[in-house]
């Protein structure tokens, strides 16, 4: 449960626009995270095998992605996902580009992709009822009312790790709940497990 990327500062400062009802109700999320990592892939590898990397980059990317999108949005039901392997050599036995549809238990939709062999993006954009709201990289944010031009805010950079281990350690020494909460962490796994079956499957798959 080690999602650093939670306390990036352009998603610290989206959920809390979002949480304050700037945007309304959350309708849909659609994001990626994608880039070149398919390519230094050493065969034989953890990170290069379907067994312990399965749903092509989502284990080492699209997993931040989607605990994100279940921060904003709240646990997943279904997903229905395609995964390919496109451009990675023979002996690199996974997928390098996968994307999902996915309903929310509160009725939202989001759709997330991952693409390992692509220049670097790391996006999300969340759309609501009384507006949207995007981020793209740790420090960059784009809103938007329902009139209006957008907004664009640039956020300083932070050390993300560094605010997850002091995080870690406050909430030890008060007894409180970890900001990755259990119920969250557990729907993210389920979800990964539900990916590779679903596009093994070519059918949407129920979270229980």
């Amino acid at each position: 449960i080690g999602f650093n990327r939670r306390y990036a500062p352009s998603f610290v400062e989206m959920l809390s626009r979002i949480r304050s009802g700037q945007i309304g109700d959350v309708l849909h999320v659609e994001a990626t995270h994608s880039g070149p990592t398919g390519y230094s892939l050493d065969a034989g590898s953890w990170r290069s095998t379907r067994a312990e990397a399965p749903a092509g980059g989502m284990t080492a990317r699209g997993i931040h992605t989607l605990d994100g999108m279940i921060q904003i949005a709240g646990l997943v039901s279904s997903v229905y996902a395609f995964s390919d392997k496109r451009k990675l050599p023979a002996n690199i036995d996974m997928d390098d580009t996968t994307s999902m549809l996915m309903k929310f238990a509160n009725g939202a939709t989001g759709s997330l992709s991952t693409v390992f062999v692509t220049p670097d993006l790391y996006r999300m954009h969340v759309f609501g009822s009384k507006g949207w709201i995007e981020m793209r990289g740790d420090t960059e944010l784009i809103a938007r009312g329902l009139q209006g031009q957008p907004e664009r805010i640039t956020l300083p950079a932070a050390d993300k790790e560094k605010a997850e281990l002091e995080a870690f350690a406050d909430a030890v020494e008060a007894k409180n709940n970890f900001v990755v909460p259990a119920e969250e962490a557990v729907n993210g796994v389920a979800v990964l497990e539900a990916i590779e079956v679903s596009a093994k499957k070519g059918k949407p798959i129920q979270i229980k």
